[in-house]
């Protein structure tokens, strides 16, 4: 997914505010996809994710005047569906799972090319890999989101993430072994997670 060029969704925007019902939809379907996905790889549920999908992009066609243009249209509405999956989360009666400390000296040296989509292409069970990716620590699944759907470059997902580029290899590495042993333990009629 590219983002629309900023005078477009400023104008989109513009037309929200007025009441404009086709720049909403507009908006919503150029931004679904990429929404669902990025919110999909925090929730274990594409009901939920569905759910919060919704919320955002609701939220900005209720608020279009929110958006200031500081950053990417993309990363603010990531930046909402943050908050919006800690909201569903609060409102299930659930705590978020607690993420992994990257330690700097447990960080390995991680292969920026290497290619999650093989991984899955590989696997003939999509459910399995799904269980297991869904067990990661958020930033792991964050930044796997990042690099391998979205193609974004490790300095930005750095940004993206407010850490250093050695962070987020540690990142993509330790997710990549947990994923592997994860999905030979299934293959092997282990448990997944």
């Amino acid at each position: 997914m590219i983002d629309l060029p900023l005078a477009t969704i400023s104008e989109l925007l513009k037309e929200i505010g007025l009441g404009n019902e086709k720049a909403c939809i507009r908006l919503y379907r150029h931004y679904h996809g990429f929404l669902f996905a990025f919110i999909r790889h925090k929730l274990s549920n594409d009901a939920d994710a569905q759910e919060v999908t919704q919320d955002v992009l609701m939220a900005v066609c209720k608020k279009p005047q929110a958006f200031r243009g500081q950053a990417k249209f993309s990363t603010w509405l990531c930046s909402i569906a943050k908050f919006k999956v800690i909201d569903l989360y609060r409102k299930q009666g659930g705590s978020l799972p607690m993420a992994e400390i990257d330690d700097e000296l447990t960080q390995e040296q991680a292969d920026p090319n290497w290619d999650f989509v093989a991984l899955m292409e590989a696997e003939e069970d999509e459910e399995a890999l799904r269980l297991c990716r869904d067990a990661l620590p958020d930033e792991q699944k964050e930044a796997i989101f990042w690099v391998f759907y979205q193609g974004e470059g490790l300095e930005n997902v750095a940004q993206r993430q407010a850490c250093p580029v050695g962070t987020v290899k540690s990142r993509l590495f330790n997710a990549r072994r947990r994923l592997h042993d994860c999905m030979t333990r299934w293959m092997q009629g282990g448990h997944h997670a």
